[in-house]
């Protein structure tokens, strides 16, 4: 448990870390999936026309 102006130690500072990167890691999955599907729905349906 941290109380003010205490530093956090070096385990808090490394699952904080890999908090961070998981959530960036999502953030980028998510953004390609959202461009990625309506561009891929776009390009089927101009092929079966």
């Amino acid at each position: 448990m941290n109380f003010p102006n205490q530093q956090p130690s070096e385990e808090e500072k490394k699952i904080h870390q890999q908090y961070s990167e998981r959530t960036i890691q999502t953030a980028v999955l998510i953004g390609a999936a959202l461009w990625l599907i309506p561009t891929a729905i776009h390009f089927i349906k101009r092929a079966t026309k």
